[in-house]
């Protein structure tokens, strides 16, 4: 996060806006998954339901989270991964 004061007369001018700033400090946070979602995902894999994560996070961040509510996995196939694939490679994956 950082600060700038800015004269009465400013304008919108975003060039102009941020010079000048002043570090103020880095937020953290984290969204965590419901507590419900570990036992919905054992629900489903008694049902014979396949259960995959489907996210825009970073993979390493997405492997966390999986890991967190039961989902084991050691690979993290991102988008552009998957663009790559042929119908067939994706089909097997």
């Amino acid at each position: 996060m950082a600060t700038n004061r800015l004269p009465a007369t400013a304008t919108d001018d975003r060039l102009n806006l941020e010079s000048e700033i002043v570090f103020v400090g880095i937020l953290g946070f984290i969204d965590p998954p419901r507590r419900e979602v570990r036992d919905a995902i054992k629900t489903c894999r008694k049902a014979g339901i396949k259960v995959m994560m489907i996210t825009g996070d970073h993979p390493e961040t997405a492997k966390a989270i999986a890991a967190q509510v039961g989902i084991a996995s050691q690979k993290v196939i991102t988008g552009s991964d998957i663009v790559k694939m042929s119908d067939e490679e994706l089909q097997k994956l």
